[in-house]
């Protein structure tokens, strides 16, 4: 399990001695932006994460799982060898306009500011067409890709966290957020 949000924080729970939190990557150019845990709508229990936002004029609007150590504060790479992907409940809201793919990923240290030297924010994702009803939606790591090329293989032994990231007006559930074998 990475989140649940059932203790209404943006807290990771804490597996192996890697814990976290959910950071937000806001573009000032969206008039609205609601980022965070709420307990007005779940998929499983009381709690989610909500991304909802006006339409940004630049980069977007990113809610990312940063992974850590116990005792750090900032990110840390996180050995997911162990595991081939990522699954999670998610739906549109009842403010989402059209449906569109919502950028689901990767982070990895080759793609993480300000360690990456080349392809930084070009982590490993896929686009989701997500439903208004909420639905488990699984991706498995040689899913995802990066946009520029050529691409970098991904370390999954250098894992920094979990994204998601629209660059349009969204309203965006997630729950239940864990790493898959």
């Amino acid at each position: 399990m990475l989140s649940d949000f059932e203790d209404g924080s943006a807290e990771l729970v804490e597996v192996a001695n890697r814990n976290g939190s959910w950071i937000q990557g806001r573009d000032l150019t969206s008039m609205s932006v609601t980022i965070g845990p709420s307990n007005d709508c779940a998929a499983r229990g009381g709690w989610a994460g909500h991304l909802a936002a006006t339409v940004p004029t630049s980069w977007g609007n990113n809610w990312t799982a940063y992974f850590r150590a116990p005792t750090k504060n900032s990110p840390l790479p996180y050995d997911g060898r162990q595991y081939g992907g990522v699954s999670f409940w998610a739906a549109f809201g009842g403010k989402n306009g059209p449906s569109f793919g919502v950028p689901f990923g990767i982070v990895t240290m080759d793609t993480v500011q300000p360690a990456c030297t080349n392809h930084c924010d070009d982590h490993y994702i896929s686009a989701l067409t997500l439903t208004r009803d909420w639905r488990r939606y699984e991706l498995r790591f040689d899913q995802l890709k990066q946009m520029d090329v050529p691409q970098l293989p991904m370390r999954r032994d250098q894992l920094v966290g979990f994204i998601v990231w629209t660059q349009q007006q969204c309203d965006v559930w997630i729950d239940d957020v864990r790493l898959e074998p």
